[in-house]
């Protein structure tokens, strides 16, 4: 299994903190994109939080055409059973602001879920 939190991925997000009512800004940083390597399914991490064991991250979440702004786990990614024994991945080269999800999300019309 592949470590999906890395010194970089945690100094980010020791950097990128926001209090709950505050608005992120267009240009903060996409900390770490995560993605399915079998299947289409994406997520985008804000920022994050340790809670006991766990990180809970805020981001978009991309899966079977659908997206949408929401919190998901580390522990939920890194619990996804994929087949071929494949897990969740880190994309390396992903560069992207939040106002680029913003753009994203928006161009999904009908398909963007607020849940």
């Amino acid at each position: 299994m592949i470590k999906l939190l890395n010194k970089k991925i945690l100094n980010d997000l020791e950097q990128n903190k926001y209090a709950f009512d505050d608005i992120i800004p267009n240009d903060a940083p996409v900390i770490v994109k995560y993605f399915n390597p079998v299947y289409f399914g994406s997520w985008f991490v804000l920022e994050g939080q340790k809670i006991f064991d766990d990180w809970e991250f805020f981001g978009v979440e991309e899966l079977d055409n659908k997206i949408r702004f929401t919190e998901f786990s580390l522990s939920f990614l890194e619990n996804m059973q994929l087949p071929y024994g494949h897990s969740i991945k880190i994309d390396e080269n992903y560069k992207g602001t939040h106002g680029d999800l913003k753009k994203m999300v928006e161009s999904y019309g009908d398909n963007y879920q607020l849940f």
